[in-house]
Protein backbone atom coordinates (compact mmCIF):
# COMPACT_ATOMS: atom_id res chain seq x y z
CA UNK A 1 0.00 0.00 0.00
CA UNK A 2 1.27 3.52 -0.77
CA UNK A 3 -0.10 6.92 0.12
CA UNK A 4 -0.41 8.81 -3.13
CA UNK A 5 -1.30 12.39 -2.30
CA UNK A 6 -2.86 13.65 -5.52
CA UNK A 7 -5.02 11.39 -7.63
CA UNK A 8 -7.73 13.90 -8.64
CA UNK A 9 -8.46 17.55 -7.98
CA UNK A 10 -8.30 16.99 -4.25
CA UNK A 11 -5.47 17.33 -1.78
CA UNK A 12 -5.28 14.58 0.81
CA UNK A 13 -4.76 15.84 4.31
CA UNK A 14 -2.16 13.36 5.68
CA UNK A 15 -3.01 14.24 9.28
CA UNK A 16 -6.73 13.50 9.10
CA UNK A 17 -7.03 11.64 5.78
CA UNK A 18 -9.87 13.85 4.57
CA UNK A 19 -10.29 15.08 1.02
CA UNK A 20 -10.25 18.84 0.65
CA UNK A 21 -11.73 20.04 -2.63
CA UNK A 22 -9.53 22.74 -4.10
CA UNK A 23 -9.97 25.35 -6.76
CA UNK A 24 -8.46 24.80 -10.18
CA UNK A 25 -5.73 27.38 -9.49
CA UNK A 26 -4.78 25.72 -6.21
CA UNK A 27 -4.67 22.30 -7.85
CA UNK A 28 -2.40 23.61 -10.60
CA UNK A 29 -0.16 25.19 -8.00
CA UNK A 30 0.26 21.83 -6.30
CA UNK A 31 1.05 20.13 -9.59
CA UNK A 32 3.56 22.85 -10.47
CA UNK A 33 5.25 22.35 -7.09
CA UNK A 34 4.67 25.91 -5.94
CA UNK A 35 2.78 24.84 -2.82
CA UNK A 36 3.02 21.81 -0.61
CA UNK A 37 0.96 18.70 -1.45
CA UNK A 38 0.94 18.08 2.31
CA UNK A 39 -1.12 19.87 4.90
CA UNK A 40 1.05 20.81 7.85
CA UNK A 41 0.31 19.19 11.17
CA UNK A 42 1.04 22.43 12.95
CA UNK A 43 -1.44 24.33 10.74
CA UNK A 44 -4.29 21.91 11.47
CA UNK A 45 -4.15 20.94 15.13
CA UNK A 46 -5.78 22.80 17.97
CA UNK A 47 -4.20 21.69 21.27
CA UNK A 48 -6.46 19.75 23.61
CA UNK A 49 -7.57 21.40 26.78
CA UNK A 50 -6.39 19.85 30.00
CA UNK A 51 -9.46 18.35 31.64
CA UNK A 52 -7.67 17.28 34.79
CA UNK A 53 -7.11 20.79 36.05
CA UNK A 54 -3.68 19.76 37.31
CA UNK A 55 -0.73 22.02 36.68
CA UNK A 56 1.54 20.66 33.97
CA UNK A 57 5.28 20.65 34.38
CA UNK A 58 6.95 22.72 31.68
CA UNK A 59 8.71 20.58 29.11
CA UNK A 60 10.86 21.37 26.14
CA UNK A 61 8.64 21.54 23.05
CA UNK A 62 9.46 19.96 19.71
CA UNK A 63 12.16 21.70 17.73
CA UNK A 64 10.79 24.08 15.10
CA UNK A 65 14.01 24.92 13.27
CA UNK A 66 14.17 28.54 14.47
CA UNK A 67 17.95 28.35 14.84
CA UNK A 68 18.28 28.01 11.06
CA UNK A 69 16.26 31.20 10.57
CA UNK A 70 18.72 33.05 12.79
CA UNK A 71 21.71 31.70 10.86
CA UNK A 72 20.38 32.34 7.37
CA UNK A 73 20.98 35.64 5.65
CA UNK A 74 18.15 36.80 3.38
CA UNK A 75 18.52 35.26 -0.06
CA UNK A 76 21.28 32.88 1.06
CA UNK A 77 21.33 29.15 1.70
CA UNK A 78 23.47 27.45 4.31
CA UNK A 79 26.18 25.22 2.86
CA UNK A 80 25.95 21.53 3.77
CA UNK A 81 28.62 19.01 2.86
CA UNK A 82 27.65 15.34 2.37
CA UNK A 83 30.80 13.45 1.29
CA UNK A 84 30.13 10.33 -0.75
CA UNK A 85 32.19 8.03 1.50
CA UNK A 86 30.37 9.34 4.61
CA UNK A 87 26.84 9.83 3.18
CA UNK A 88 25.94 12.00 6.17
CA UNK A 89 26.00 15.75 6.68
CA UNK A 90 29.29 16.89 8.23
CA UNK A 91 30.83 20.20 9.21
CA UNK A 92 29.78 23.20 11.29
CA UNK A 93 26.22 23.41 9.94
CA UNK A 94 25.32 19.73 10.08
CA UNK A 95 23.29 20.00 13.31
CA UNK A 96 21.07 22.72 11.80
CA UNK A 97 20.55 20.44 8.81
CA UNK A 98 19.62 17.45 10.98
CA UNK A 99 17.26 19.54 13.14
CA UNK A 100 15.44 20.96 10.13
CA UNK A 101 15.16 17.54 8.48
CA UNK A 102 13.20 16.50 11.57
CA UNK A 103 10.99 19.59 11.37
CA UNK A 104 10.21 19.03 7.69
CA UNK A 105 9.33 15.39 8.37
CA UNK A 106 7.08 16.13 11.35
CA UNK A 107 5.28 18.93 9.54
CA UNK A 108 4.72 17.12 6.26
CA UNK A 109 4.90 13.34 6.37
CA UNK A 110 1.67 11.41 7.06
CA UNK A 111 1.47 9.17 10.10
CA UNK A 112 -1.31 6.88 8.88
CA UNK A 113 1.06 4.41 7.25
CA UNK A 114 2.92 1.42 8.68
CA UNK A 115 6.38 2.63 7.74
CA UNK A 116 8.35 5.05 5.58
CA UNK A 117 8.33 2.55 2.71
CA UNK A 118 4.62 3.23 2.19
CA UNK A 119 5.22 6.93 1.53
CA UNK A 120 4.54 7.74 -2.12
CA UNK A 121 7.59 8.72 -4.22
CA UNK A 122 5.86 11.95 -5.26
CA UNK A 123 5.84 12.95 -1.60
CA UNK A 124 9.50 12.07 -1.19
CA UNK A 125 10.39 14.22 -4.19
CA UNK A 126 8.53 17.13 -2.62
CA UNK A 127 10.38 16.63 0.68
CA UNK A 128 13.75 16.57 -1.10
CA UNK A 129 12.87 19.86 -2.76
CA UNK A 130 11.92 21.38 0.60
CA UNK A 131 15.32 20.43 2.01
CA UNK A 132 17.15 21.83 -1.02
CA UNK A 133 15.24 25.11 -0.67
CA UNK A 134 16.72 25.56 2.81
CA UNK A 135 20.26 24.31 2.22
CA UNK A 136 22.91 24.53 -0.48
CA UNK A 137 23.72 20.92 -1.35
CA UNK A 138 25.66 19.12 -4.03
CA UNK A 139 23.95 17.63 -7.08
CA UNK A 140 25.71 14.26 -7.02
CA UNK A 141 23.38 11.21 -7.01
CA UNK A 142 24.46 10.13 -3.52
CA UNK A 143 23.30 13.42 -1.98
CA UNK A 144 19.55 12.88 -2.53
CA UNK A 145 19.94 9.28 -1.38
CA UNK A 146 21.62 10.48 1.83
CA UNK A 147 18.91 13.13 2.41
CA UNK A 148 16.16 10.54 2.06
CA UNK A 149 17.94 8.21 4.50
CA UNK A 150 18.15 11.10 6.98
CA UNK A 151 14.43 11.81 6.56
CA UNK A 152 13.64 8.12 7.02
CA UNK A 153 15.66 8.04 10.24
CA UNK A 154 13.95 11.20 11.56
CA UNK A 155 10.54 9.74 10.69
CA UNK A 156 11.33 6.44 12.43
CA UNK A 157 12.59 8.31 15.51
CA UNK A 158 9.44 10.44 15.61
CA UNK A 159 7.17 7.40 15.53
CA UNK A 160 9.38 5.61 18.09
CA UNK A 161 9.04 8.55 20.50
CA UNK A 162 5.27 8.60 20.02
CA UNK A 163 5.15 4.87 20.76
CA UNK A 164 7.19 5.43 23.93
CA UNK A 165 4.65 8.03 25.01
CA UNK A 166 1.82 5.56 24.30
CA UNK A 167 3.51 2.91 26.48
CA UNK A 168 3.58 5.30 29.45
CA UNK A 169 -0.18 5.04 29.89
CA UNK A 170 -1.87 2.28 31.85
CA UNK A 171 -4.73 1.78 29.40
CA UNK A 172 -5.70 2.46 25.82
CA UNK A 173 -8.42 4.81 27.07
CA UNK A 174 -5.85 6.87 28.96
CA UNK A 175 -3.67 7.00 25.86
CA UNK A 176 -6.62 8.27 23.79
CA UNK A 177 -7.24 10.98 26.38
CA UNK A 178 -3.64 12.17 26.26
CA UNK A 179 -3.05 12.73 22.57
CA UNK A 180 0.17 14.69 21.87
CA UNK A 181 -0.61 18.29 20.95
CA UNK A 182 1.24 18.09 17.64
CA UNK A 183 -0.56 14.94 16.42
CA UNK A 184 -4.01 14.93 14.87
CA UNK A 185 -6.77 12.93 16.54
CA UNK A 186 -7.24 10.60 13.56
CA UNK A 187 -3.48 10.08 13.37
CA UNK A 188 -3.26 9.25 17.07
CA UNK A 189 -6.16 6.82 16.82
CA UNK A 190 -4.56 5.15 13.80
CA UNK A 191 -1.23 4.76 15.61
CA UNK A 192 -2.85 3.35 18.74
CA UNK A 193 -4.69 0.77 16.63
CA UNK A 194 -1.51 -0.08 14.73
CA UNK A 195 0.52 -0.50 17.90
CA UNK A 196 -2.01 -3.10 19.09
CA UNK A 197 -2.05 -4.94 15.78
CA UNK A 198 -0.57 -8.47 15.75
CA UNK A 199 1.69 -7.57 12.82
CA UNK A 200 3.27 -4.70 14.75
CA UNK A 201 3.50 -6.68 18.00
CA UNK A 202 5.25 -9.60 16.25
CA UNK A 203 7.70 -7.23 14.58
CA UNK A 204 8.30 -5.40 17.86
CA UNK A 205 9.00 -8.66 19.69
CA UNK A 206 11.44 -9.77 17.01
CA UNK A 207 13.30 -6.46 17.18
CA UNK A 208 13.41 -6.66 20.98
CA UNK A 209 15.00 -10.11 20.85
CA UNK A 210 17.59 -8.83 18.39
CA UNK A 211 18.41 -5.88 20.66
CA UNK A 212 18.74 -8.18 23.66
CA UNK A 213 21.48 -10.06 21.82
CA UNK A 214 23.65 -6.94 21.82
CA UNK A 215 26.09 -7.36 24.70
CA UNK A 216 27.87 -4.09 23.95
CA UNK A 217 26.06 -0.80 23.46
CA UNK A 218 27.43 2.68 22.68
CA UNK A 219 27.16 6.17 24.12
CA UNK A 220 27.17 8.13 20.85
CA UNK A 221 23.46 8.89 21.06
CA UNK A 222 21.88 9.73 17.73
CA UNK A 223 25.13 10.95 16.18
CA UNK A 224 26.20 8.77 13.25
CA UNK A 225 29.49 6.90 13.56
CA UNK A 226 30.46 8.21 10.12
CA UNK A 227 30.06 11.74 11.43
CA UNK A 228 32.15 10.92 14.52
CA UNK A 229 34.90 9.52 12.28
CA UNK A 230 34.82 12.66 10.16
CA UNK A 231 34.90 15.02 13.15
CA UNK A 232 37.85 13.16 14.70
CA UNK A 233 40.08 13.16 11.64
CA UNK A 234 43.75 13.98 12.04
CA UNK A 235 43.89 17.72 11.18
CA UNK A 236 47.33 17.34 9.62
CA UNK A 237 46.74 14.51 7.17
CA UNK A 238 42.96 13.92 7.26
CA UNK A 239 43.39 10.33 8.48
CA UNK A 240 40.27 8.97 10.20
CA UNK A 241 40.37 7.26 13.62
CA UNK A 242 41.36 3.60 13.66
CA UNK A 243 38.88 0.88 14.49
CA UNK A 244 40.07 0.67 18.10
CA UNK A 245 39.98 4.47 18.48
CA UNK A 246 36.40 4.50 17.20
CA UNK A 247 35.48 1.79 19.68
CA UNK A 248 36.69 3.96 22.56
CA UNK A 249 35.15 7.16 21.15
CA UNK A 250 31.73 5.51 21.04
CA UNK A 251 31.85 3.27 24.13
CA UNK A 252 33.69 5.32 26.73
CA UNK A 253 31.68 8.09 28.37
CA UNK A 254 33.87 11.13 29.04
CA UNK A 255 31.09 12.62 31.13
CA UNK A 256 30.93 9.58 33.44
CA UNK A 257 34.60 8.68 32.88
CA UNK A 258 33.58 5.05 32.53
CA UNK A 259 32.84 2.41 29.94
CA UNK A 260 29.30 1.69 28.79
CA UNK A 261 28.23 -1.72 30.08
CA UNK A 262 30.02 -4.29 32.21
CA UNK A 263 31.81 -6.16 29.44
CA UNK A 264 32.80 -3.18 27.29
CA UNK A 265 36.22 -2.56 28.84
CA UNK A 266 37.16 -6.23 28.52
CA UNK A 267 35.94 -6.18 24.93
CA UNK A 268 38.05 -3.07 24.31
CA UNK A 269 41.17 -4.75 25.71
CA UNK A 270 40.47 -7.88 23.66
CA UNK A 271 39.92 -5.82 20.55
CA UNK A 272 43.01 -3.72 21.28
CA UNK A 273 45.14 -6.86 21.59
CA UNK A 274 43.57 -8.30 18.45
CA UNK A 275 44.23 -5.07 16.55
CA UNK A 276 47.79 -4.97 17.87
CA UNK A 277 48.32 -8.57 16.77
CA UNK A 278 46.81 -7.76 13.38
CA UNK A 279 48.97 -4.65 13.10
CA UNK A 280 52.09 -6.63 14.04
CA UNK A 281 51.12 -9.39 11.62
CA UNK A 282 50.67 -6.83 8.87
CA UNK A 283 54.00 -5.24 9.78
CA UNK A 284 55.76 -8.60 9.68
CA UNK A 285 54.09 -9.42 6.38
CA UNK A 286 55.29 -6.09 4.98
CA UNK A 287 58.80 -6.74 6.30
CA UNK A 288 58.77 -10.24 4.77
CA UNK A 289 57.70 -8.78 1.44
CA UNK A 290 60.54 -6.26 1.72
CA UNK A 291 63.05 -9.05 2.45
CA UNK A 292 61.68 -11.08 -0.47
CA UNK A 293 61.95 -8.09 -2.77
CA UNK A 294 65.52 -7.44 -1.57
CA UNK A 295 66.45 -11.10 -2.05
CA UNK A 296 64.92 -11.09 -5.51
CA UNK A 297 66.90 -7.97 -6.38
CA UNK A 298 70.09 -9.57 -5.05
CA UNK A 299 69.39 -12.70 -7.10
CA UNK A 300 68.96 -10.57 -10.18
CA UNK A 301 72.23 -8.80 -9.42
CA UNK A 302 73.94 -12.18 -8.84
CA UNK A 303 72.60 -13.47 -12.13
CA UNK A 304 73.87 -10.32 -13.79
CA UNK A 305 77.29 -10.86 -12.20
CA UNK A 306 77.30 -14.48 -13.40
CA UNK A 307 76.40 -13.40 -16.92
CA UNK A 308 79.08 -10.73 -16.79
CA UNK A 309 81.63 -13.25 -15.47
CA UNK A 310 80.72 -15.73 -18.18
CA UNK A 311 81.04 -13.01 -20.77
CA UNK A 312 84.40 -11.97 -19.35
CA UNK A 313 85.50 -15.62 -19.35
CA UNK A 314 84.60 -15.93 -23.03
CA UNK A 315 86.43 -12.72 -23.76
CA UNK A 316 89.45 -13.99 -21.85
CA UNK A 317 89.40 -17.24 -23.84
CA UNK A 318 89.25 -15.22 -27.03
CA UNK A 319 92.18 -13.09 -25.89
CA UNK A 320 94.18 -16.19 -25.00
CA UNK A 321 93.38 -17.76 -28.35
CA UNK A 322 94.45 -14.58 -30.07
CA UNK A 323 97.57 -14.50 -27.96
CA UNK A 324 98.35 -18.09 -28.89
CA UNK A 325 97.91 -17.26 -32.57
CA UNK A 326 100.19 -14.28 -32.17
CA UNK A 327 102.78 -16.37 -30.31
CA UNK A 328 102.65 -19.06 -32.98
CA UNK A 329 103.08 -16.50 -35.76
CA UNK A 330 105.93 -14.84 -33.92
CA UNK A 331 107.61 -18.22 -33.39
CA UNK A 332 107.23 -19.02 -37.08
CA UNK A 333 108.76 -15.70 -38.07
CA UNK A 334 111.67 -16.22 -35.70
CA UNK A 335 112.25 -19.65 -37.19
CA UNK A 336 112.31 -18.24 -40.71
CA UNK A 337 114.83 -15.54 -39.71
CA UNK A 338 117.08 -18.12 -38.08
CA UNK A 339 117.08 -20.36 -41.17
CA UNK A 340 118.16 -17.52 -43.49
CA UNK A 341 121.24 -16.79 -41.48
Amino acid sequence: MSTALISSKTVKDPDFHKSITTSSSTYNAVINNSISPFVSTYDKIIPKENNTGAAHKKRRGETRGLELTKKKRPGHQIDIDIPEHVRRAVGVNCQSYITNIGCIVRQNVPLQVKSWNEIDRTNVTYLLRRVREKFKLGNEPHVDEAIEEDMKRRYTTWRYNLHKKFLQYKSVEEAHENRPENVGEDDWNYLINWWQDDEFLDLSEKNKKNRDKLAITHCAGTKAFSRIRYENQNPENGEEPSRIDMFKLTRFSKKKTSWVGDVTENAFEARRRADEAERRSTQLADELETVKASAAQQNEELEAVKVSAAQQSEELKAVKAKQNETDALLKKLMAQLTSRK
